[in-house]
């Protein structure tokens, strides 16, 4: 939990964290105090209201830690702290009399892009290895041709545009060339929300006044047209119980991906969630998993109907030493991957299936029955505000559960696809 200063004023033990290696120290004399700790000990940045307010604190703090991931010595940060509370003047010390344009001079964006991955491993802002890898080797491979070893405070919005703006193959027409904005448009968007990202780091940490790739595009670059919607494939609700009979009639369900497969067409649950299932999170006796969703600190829950319970008994049999339901050592992120899921449902034959496309065969059946829309938005984890209000009523628990023990009927075909909504 953040500190306040009502919290430090009222501080009864030793320490009190605040995030980001800070900690407010209470000494035997009664004396506060901030203090950075790090792998080899802790560094004094000075003492409570008489040197440093709680915002500056943090802010010295930040400096502290980017310099000494830097490479700098912590007998030089002390003695720059010795003679400076203040992170500007701190950084100036640092750098050698440097001024700030001269320290912004002196970082790359190639730098600066490592440090604000690095901050976002630190702060679990991923939920698993993959995404780690992707925002580290998409940016790379986009944006460093052009700005990665750019001082980022002469990083312009003309240079991110002319990134954002290389010719590529079309993929509809291969010996035909278009713009990268264009023919590649989610993967480069989702990339100028990074360049983005990591430009604000910056700006957050005094390295740069403004943020170039703070612009909305559609005033700068072309604008997409005729953008094909591509929906993930799904099967028709009607044909949901047949697609269940041949997919637990042509495997072994006792696989790990089985297993995987089936919870999440019984749940619905985002596939990337399922494959990431912790044990601790699951609460068998009253059939309910908690957990965060995907790469959100969103705090969500599902019940889990009788089947699923069963399936998880199951893996409980084969549960290795580890905290993953579906633990996989040899995988990057230590757990089944979602395309091998996603396989095991596109190996039917007769029918066009992903693990995605569960989630709106569900709605779809779930309207057609009658069930109450925020219900359905609820358990697909759509509505935001009602995520954020979880563990309370306003979840639709009990409703839930209800529709998903009948989705679970309709699915394995003890109850007809037409029956209408029991709540």
């Amino acid at each position: 939990m953040a500190l306040t200063d009502l919290a430090i004023k009222k501080q009864k033990k030793d320490w009190l964290g605040d995030g980001n290696s800070l900690y407010s120290r209470l000494s035997a004399s009664g004396t506060r105090s901030f203090v950075h700790r790090h792998k080899r000990g802790s560094i004094h940045l000075g003492n409570y209201d008489s040197d440093l307010s709680l915002a500056k604190a943090r802010d010295l703090n930040t400096q502290v830690k980017l310099v000494i991931r830097s490479g700098h010595g912590v007998a030089l940060v002390k003695a720059a702290l010795s003679q400076t509370k203040d992170p500007l003047e701190f950084l100036k010390i640092i750098n050698g009399g440097r001024t700030a344009e001269q320290v912004a001079d002196a970082l790359t964006f190639r730098e600066a892009h490592e440090q604000w991955h690095q901050w976002m491993i630190d702060h679990g802002q991923w939920a698993d290895g993959k995404h780690v890898k992707q925002n580290m080797t998409e940016v790379k491979r986009i944006f460093y041709p052009f700005i990665g070893d750019k001082p980022v405070n002469r990083i312009t919005t003309d240079d991110i545009v002319e990134a954002l703006s290389v010719q590529v193959p079309d993929l509809e027409t291969p010996n035909k060339k278009v713009l990268f904005w264009l023919g590649r448009h989610e993967t480069a968007s989702r990339n100028l929300g990074r360049c983005k990202s990591i430009l604000a780091y910056c700006k957050a940490n005094n390295i740069i006044e403004h943020n170039p790739a703070d612009f909305d595009p559609k005033f700068i670059l072309p604008e997409p047209r005729n953008q094909k919607i591509k929906h993930h494939p799904r099967v028709d609700y009607e044909r949901s119980a047949d697609f269940w009979r041949d997919f637990t009639s042509s495997r072994v369900l006792d696989e790990q991906g089985n297993i995987a497969a089936m919870i999440t067409m019984l749940t619905a649950v985002r596939v990337g969630d399922v494959v990431s299932m912790k044990w601790k999170d699951v609460d068998e006796k009253k059939g309910v998993w908690a957990f965060t969703v995907g790469k959100t600190s969103r705090h969500f829950r599902t019940p889990l109907p009788p089947l699923v319970i069963d399936l998880l008994n199951l893996m409980k049999e084969k549960r290795l030493n580890s905290p993953l339901v579906f633990s996989k050592p040899t995988n990057e992120a230590g757990h089944l991957t979602t395309q091998s899921v996603t396989n095991n449902i596109k190996k039917v034959d007769g029918y066009t299936a992903s693990a995605h496309g569960w989630r709106s065969t569900l709605k779809t059946w779930a309207t057609s029955v009658g069930y109450r829309h925020e219900v359905t938005e609820m358990q697909l984890s759509h509505e935001k505000d009602a995520l954020e209000a979880a563990y309370n009523d306003a979840d639709y628990l009990d409703e839930r559960r209800v529709m998903m023990q009948h989705w679970q009927e309709v699915l394995t075909g003890e109850a007809s696809y037409d029956e209408r909504a029991r709540v």
